[in-house]
Protein backbone atom coordinates (compact mmCIF):
# COMPACT_ATOMS: atom_id res chain seq x y z
CA UNK A 1 0.00 0.00 0.00
CA UNK A 2 1.41 3.11 -0.97
CA UNK A 3 2.33 5.26 1.81
CA UNK A 4 -0.31 8.10 1.36
CA UNK A 5 -2.79 5.11 1.84
CA UNK A 6 -1.58 3.37 4.51
CA UNK A 7 -3.25 2.75 7.77
CA UNK A 8 -2.69 5.48 10.79
CA UNK A 9 -3.18 5.01 14.78
CA UNK A 10 -5.84 6.00 16.06
CA UNK A 11 -6.19 9.68 17.88
CA UNK A 12 -8.02 11.57 20.08
CA UNK A 13 -10.99 13.64 19.04
CA UNK A 14 -9.95 16.93 17.70
CA UNK A 15 -6.04 15.58 17.29
CA UNK A 16 -4.08 16.52 13.82
CA UNK A 17 -1.75 13.80 12.93
CA UNK A 18 1.65 14.57 11.39
CA UNK A 19 0.70 13.58 7.71
CA UNK A 20 -2.63 15.52 7.64
CA UNK A 21 -3.09 18.57 5.43
CA UNK A 22 -4.59 20.30 8.40
CA UNK A 23 -1.04 20.84 9.26
CA UNK A 24 -1.51 23.69 7.12
CA UNK A 25 -2.36 26.83 8.11
CA UNK A 26 -4.40 28.27 5.67
CA UNK A 27 -7.34 30.42 5.41
CA UNK A 28 -10.25 30.24 2.76
CA UNK A 29 -13.39 32.28 1.83
CA UNK A 30 -16.17 29.61 1.46
CA UNK A 31 -19.63 30.18 -0.86
CA UNK A 32 -20.98 32.25 1.61
CA UNK A 33 -18.38 35.11 2.03
CA UNK A 34 -16.71 33.09 5.12
CA UNK A 35 -13.19 33.25 6.24
CA UNK A 36 -12.59 29.26 6.91
CA UNK A 37 -9.13 27.55 7.79
CA UNK A 38 -8.62 24.51 6.33
CA UNK A 39 -7.94 22.56 10.00
CA UNK A 40 -11.72 23.84 10.27
CA UNK A 41 -12.47 20.48 8.12
CA UNK A 42 -10.90 18.02 10.72
CA UNK A 43 -12.94 15.31 12.08
CA UNK A 44 -15.26 14.63 9.23
CA UNK A 45 -14.60 12.96 6.02
CA UNK A 46 -13.84 14.86 3.15
CA UNK A 47 -14.12 14.33 -0.71
CA UNK A 48 -11.65 17.26 -2.33
CA UNK A 49 -11.01 18.41 -5.51
CA UNK A 50 -9.25 21.79 -7.29
CA UNK A 51 -10.52 23.55 -10.09
CA UNK A 52 -12.47 26.76 -11.26
CA UNK A 53 -15.83 27.97 -11.72
CA UNK A 54 -15.42 29.32 -15.25
CA UNK A 55 -13.90 25.87 -16.32
CA UNK A 56 -16.00 24.62 -19.39
CA UNK A 57 -14.83 20.86 -19.78
CA UNK A 58 -13.10 19.41 -16.87
CA UNK A 59 -14.28 20.73 -13.71
CA UNK A 60 -18.17 20.24 -14.83
CA UNK A 61 -17.30 16.19 -14.81
CA UNK A 62 -15.12 16.12 -11.71
CA UNK A 63 -18.62 17.78 -9.97
CA UNK A 64 -20.55 15.05 -12.10
CA UNK A 65 -18.22 12.73 -10.40
CA UNK A 66 -18.47 13.95 -6.94
CA UNK A 67 -21.93 14.09 -7.14
CA UNK A 68 -21.83 10.70 -8.15
CA UNK A 69 -20.25 9.58 -5.47
CA UNK A 70 -22.48 11.46 -3.00
CA UNK A 71 -25.46 9.88 -4.99
CA UNK A 72 -23.82 6.38 -4.52
CA UNK A 73 -22.98 6.76 -0.16
CA UNK A 74 -25.53 4.94 1.96
CA UNK A 75 -27.71 7.72 3.44
CA UNK A 76 -26.18 7.69 6.85
CA UNK A 77 -23.06 7.91 5.63
CA UNK A 78 -23.60 10.46 3.17
CA UNK A 79 -24.15 13.03 6.05
CA UNK A 80 -21.06 12.34 7.67
CA UNK A 81 -19.18 13.42 4.53
CA UNK A 82 -18.40 16.37 3.45
CA UNK A 83 -17.62 17.65 -0.58
CA UNK A 84 -15.13 20.47 -1.18
CA UNK A 85 -14.75 22.32 -4.15
CA UNK A 86 -10.92 24.34 -3.58
CA UNK A 87 -10.74 27.39 -6.41
CA UNK A 88 -7.24 27.48 -8.46
CA UNK A 89 -8.51 31.18 -9.84
CA UNK A 90 -7.81 33.85 -7.27
CA UNK A 91 -10.99 35.47 -9.15
CA UNK A 92 -13.10 33.29 -8.38
CA UNK A 93 -15.28 35.36 -5.60
CA UNK A 94 -17.85 33.54 -3.11
CA UNK A 95 -20.42 34.98 -5.09
CA UNK A 96 -19.35 33.14 -8.28
CA UNK A 97 -18.39 29.86 -6.22
CA UNK A 98 -22.07 30.22 -5.40
CA UNK A 99 -23.42 30.45 -8.58
CA UNK A 100 -21.20 27.55 -9.90
CA UNK A 101 -22.47 25.20 -6.78
CA UNK A 102 -26.20 26.18 -7.60
CA UNK A 103 -25.48 25.10 -10.89
CA UNK A 104 -24.34 21.96 -9.92
CA UNK A 105 -27.51 21.58 -7.76
CA UNK A 106 -25.66 20.95 -4.55
CA UNK A 107 -26.85 20.07 -0.98
CA UNK A 108 -24.56 23.12 0.43
CA UNK A 109 -24.68 21.40 3.68
CA UNK A 110 -22.64 18.79 2.84
CA UNK A 111 -20.63 20.93 0.06
CA UNK A 112 -18.57 23.86 0.06
CA UNK A 113 -16.40 25.95 -2.51
CA UNK A 114 -13.54 27.52 -1.30
CA UNK A 115 -11.10 30.28 -3.06
CA UNK A 116 -8.06 32.05 -1.44
CA UNK A 117 -4.68 33.50 -2.46
CA UNK A 118 -2.10 32.63 -5.15
CA UNK A 119 0.43 30.88 -2.54
CA UNK A 120 -2.49 29.55 -0.60
CA UNK A 121 -3.89 27.67 -3.49
CA UNK A 122 -0.25 26.76 -4.17
CA UNK A 123 0.08 25.21 -0.75
CA UNK A 124 -2.57 22.84 -1.01
CA UNK A 125 -2.35 22.21 -4.38
CA UNK A 126 1.68 20.41 -3.79
CA UNK A 127 -0.21 19.06 -0.59
CA UNK A 128 -2.85 17.37 -2.72
CA UNK A 129 -0.77 16.43 -5.70
CA UNK A 130 -2.59 18.73 -8.17
CA UNK A 131 -0.56 20.55 -10.95
CA UNK A 132 -2.43 23.63 -12.49
CA UNK A 133 -0.94 26.32 -14.48
CA UNK A 134 -2.72 29.16 -16.08
CA UNK A 135 -2.83 29.12 -19.89
CA UNK A 136 -4.63 32.40 -21.13
CA UNK A 137 -6.62 34.67 -19.23
CA UNK A 138 -9.63 32.81 -18.41
CA UNK A 139 -8.44 29.01 -18.39
CA UNK A 140 -6.43 26.91 -16.04
CA UNK A 141 -4.72 23.47 -17.25
CA UNK A 142 -5.66 21.43 -14.31
CA UNK A 143 -5.42 17.96 -12.92
CA UNK A 144 -7.98 16.09 -12.46
CA UNK A 145 -8.35 14.22 -9.34
CA UNK A 146 -10.96 13.73 -6.55
CA UNK A 147 -9.15 12.92 -3.17
CA UNK A 148 -10.75 10.90 -0.14
CA UNK A 149 -9.83 12.73 3.64
CA UNK A 150 -10.37 10.29 6.67
CA UNK A 151 -11.41 12.17 9.96
CA UNK A 152 -7.79 13.25 10.56
CA UNK A 153 -7.36 15.10 7.11
CA UNK A 154 -4.74 12.30 6.12
CA UNK A 155 -4.70 11.13 2.20
CA UNK A 156 -6.45 7.46 1.87
CA UNK A 157 -7.48 7.72 -1.54
CA UNK A 158 -6.73 9.50 -4.57
CA UNK A 159 -8.84 8.87 -8.41
CA UNK A 160 -6.87 10.36 -11.62
CA UNK A 161 -9.10 11.05 -14.24
CA UNK A 162 -12.71 12.10 -15.85
CA UNK A 163 -15.65 10.05 -15.80
CA UNK A 164 -14.21 7.36 -13.41
CA UNK A 165 -16.31 4.96 -11.50
CA UNK A 166 -17.79 6.40 -7.88
CA UNK A 167 -16.81 2.69 -6.47
CA UNK A 168 -13.33 3.21 -5.63
CA UNK A 169 -13.90 6.35 -3.64
CA UNK A 170 -17.02 4.90 -2.29
CA UNK A 171 -15.16 2.04 -1.01
CA UNK A 172 -12.40 4.56 0.24
CA UNK A 173 -15.59 6.45 2.14
CA UNK A 174 -16.59 3.44 3.73
CA UNK A 175 -13.27 2.14 5.04
CA UNK A 176 -12.25 5.29 6.03
CA UNK A 177 -15.66 5.74 8.16
CA UNK A 178 -15.35 2.67 9.59
CA UNK A 179 -11.64 2.83 10.48
CA UNK A 180 -12.86 6.01 12.68
CA UNK A 181 -15.36 3.98 14.86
Amino acid sequence: MAPCCANHPKLAAGEISDSSIYQIDSSWKNQAGSQVKLASLNGKIQVVTMGYSKCEYACPRLMADMKAVEKGLPEKLRKQVGFNFFSVDTTDTPERLKTFGNSHKVDFTRWNFFSSNTPTIQELAVVLGTNYRRINDKDFAHSNLITVLNEKGEIVHRQEGLSGPPEPIIAAIVKAARASK
